[in-house]
């Protein structure tokens, strides 16, 4: 699958999944198409029952992350079944989220210890949601795992100095030094409660300068190397 199939991929997964009164069709990309939606739907399905109305802004950043993870991460030379693997976990990295409090996400002040411990729950919550709709019996297991992966460790820093493992350097999984600089310049593009959306150019710069402190040396260099062809 080229990469423009899977931007029209995403975005057709992520437009089904908010339409409440269309079955979950996403064409006729890929079999693993139809197993993706019916997983979502039981993510939103999680959304409901806990009164999260977030769901929405949360699979709509983990569209957009996942076109910059894709782009950046075939600017870097990874094979296809890896692009496609990356795809679905960036796509799903926030997905914790679903599980915090809007009322906490969205507080337009500063948060106490208590809301900043449970905003950085979402990792884990993430991968036990993602874990818990795998089977072991199930073909696709090894790319499951490491989408729960992902939700687990994309804001582990370079430096080590990130959450939740405190993982450095090359000991943190690829798609997930990936996806942490994917995530970041989709987070400070976009308007927020608590912030304005950053220009371009401030964002770019402060990736840039976290070059082998947050973010893996390859995967900004990567950024660098394709933003100018992403929305």
């Amino acid at each position: 699958m080229n990469e423009a199939s899977r931007i029209r991929e995403s975005e057709s997964l992520s437009a089904s999944l908010f339409d409440e009164d269309e079955e979950m069709d996403v064409g006729a990309d890929a079999l693993r198409s139809d197993r993706r939606s019916t997983e979502l739907e039981i993510l939103r399905n999680y959304a409901g029952a806990v009164g999260n109305e977030n769901f929405r802004d949360v699979m709509e950043h983990g569209r957009r992350t996942a076109v910059t993870a894709v782009a950046m991460a075939t600017a870097m030379g990874l094979p296809e079944q890896e692009l496609d693997t990356l795809q679905t976990a960036a796509f799903t990295h926030d997905v914790g989220k679903i599980l915090v409090p809007v009322s906490i996400q969205q507080k337009p002040g500063p948060l106490t210890l208590l809301e900043y411990s449970s905003i950085r729950n979402h990792t884990w919550f993430g991968k036990i949601l993602l874990e818990s709709i795998s089977s072991k019996d199930d073909d696709t297991y090894p790319v499951r795992k490491i989408r729960a992966q992902v939700a687990l460790l994309h804001h582990e820093r370079w430096d080590g100095t990130g959450y939740p493992m405190h993982l450095k350097g090359s000991a943190i999984p690829l798609l997930a030094q990936i996806t942490s600089v994917a995530d970041v310049f989709d987070a400070l593009l976009s308007e927020r409660t608590y912030k304005a959306a950053w220009t371009r150019d401030r964002v770019l710069a402060t990736i840039a300068a976290e070059r082998g402190q947050q973010f893996s040396p390859e995967c900004v260099d990567a950024l660098l190397q394709v933003e100018s062809n992403l929305l």
